[in-house]
């Protein structure tokens, strides 16, 4: 399951200048990351449905919602120390770091200090159903896909989340 997280602004690198909606060229690094995040909150809205909804889709659809409507009850268990402690030392180290700065590599090397803090911000989430804030915000960088380097629409944004809202998600996935 992956929460929403909200947009900051792209990261450019390595690109001198990108084309605006009208070809010009802006080499200004402000200039260059506003066509960017316009293109990349507003894709939702030039997307379309190339194939009709079909009765496959309406079966599946129907599917669902039997399995919910059976749902009465539905809560998540405690996080143990154990568990984080466990999450933390199988991070991948490889991956981006999110906006917290926060490098997977220090998390696991620190996991048996650091679970027991982690542990209680992730139950006290639970206990109040709300999650915290904080692993909501992501940095969005793109990715280049095809075509013209300097054309918006061939990129796609990827959001790097906080390494430590990750273990939080799987703890939910698990319960889900």
């Amino acid at each position: 399951m992956r929460f929403l997280s909200f947009l900051v602004p792209v990261k450019l690198h390595n690109l001198s200048f990108i084309r605006d909606d009208e070809g010009n060229e802006l080499t200004d690094s402000l200039l260059r990351a506003n066509p960017f995040n316009d293109h990349f909150t507003n894709i939702h809205n030039t997307v379309t449905l190339t194939q009709p909804v079909s009765a496959n889709n309406d079966l599946l659809h129907a599917e669902n919602l039997a399995k919910l409507s059976n749902i009465t009850n539905f809560s998540i268990p405690f996080v143990t120390v154990d568990y984080v402690e466990t999450q933390l030392k199988l991070l991948d180290t490889t991956k981006a770091t999110g906006i917290d700065n926060i490098n997977a590599k220090y998390l696991k090397l620190s996991a048996a200090v650091t679970a027991p803090v982690l542990t209680h911000i992730f139950n006290c989430s639970i206990k109040t159903s709300v999650f915290p804030s904080a692993f909501k915000v992501g940095n969005v960088i793109k990715i280049y896909k095809t075509g013209d380097k300097f054309d918006k629409t061939n990129y796609r944004p990827i959001s790097i989340l906080p390494v430590v809202s990750l273990i939080f998600e799987r703890h939910v996935n698990l319960h889900f």
